[in-house]
Parts: structure tokens; sequence; C-alpha cells
């Protein structure tokens, strides 16, 4: 054999092994990476239609509110009005 052919096949062993090495530590970590993405994409969804269910709550409990506000008012003038006509009622006699 050469002398040089010793020297190049070993290298060429060396990067095989190497490349090897490599496409194993790619395959074990990117897999990985993989799943947690994904865990990250499903866990984002699931807030997203969380706050969305949230807001649709919100939104009908301030209309509920709202009506329970205006109906407050009605009856607070309901109230003074019946109080006028009773002190009004009083007077006359």
């Amino acid at each position: 054999m050469s002398p040089f052919l010793l020297p190049m096949f070993g290298f060429m062993l060396v990067t095989f092994l190497l490349g090897f090495a490599l496409a194993w530590l790619i395959w074990k970590f990117g897999h990985g990476q993989m799943q947690d993405i994904e865990t990250v994409n499903t866990e984002i969804d699931f807030w997203r239609s969380n706050l969305e269910q949230c807001r649709f709550e919100r939104d009908n409990e301030q209309k509920a509110l709202a009506a329970i506000r205006e109906e407050k008012s009605l009856l607070k003038r309901r109230v003074a009005s019946l109080e006028d006509r009773l002190q009004q009622a009083q007077a006359k006699p």
C-alpha cells in the first residue's frame, strides 16, 4: 500500500463516523424539538379558544349587567314617582 492511502482511509473513516454521529444527534434531539413545537402549538390553540370563550361569556355578562342597571334605574324612577303621588295624596286632605 501506498503511504498516502492509509492516512486517507483513516481520514475517510473518521469523517464517516463523525457524520454518522452528527446525523444521529440531529435525529435524536431534532425529533424531540418537533414534539415540543407541536405541544406548544396545541397549548397555544387551547388558550386561544379559552380566551375566545371567556370573551364571549364576558360580553354576555356585560349585557346582562347593563340590562339589570337599566331595570334598577326604571324601578328607582317608579319608586320616586309613587313616593311623589303618596306625598301629594297625603297633602290633599
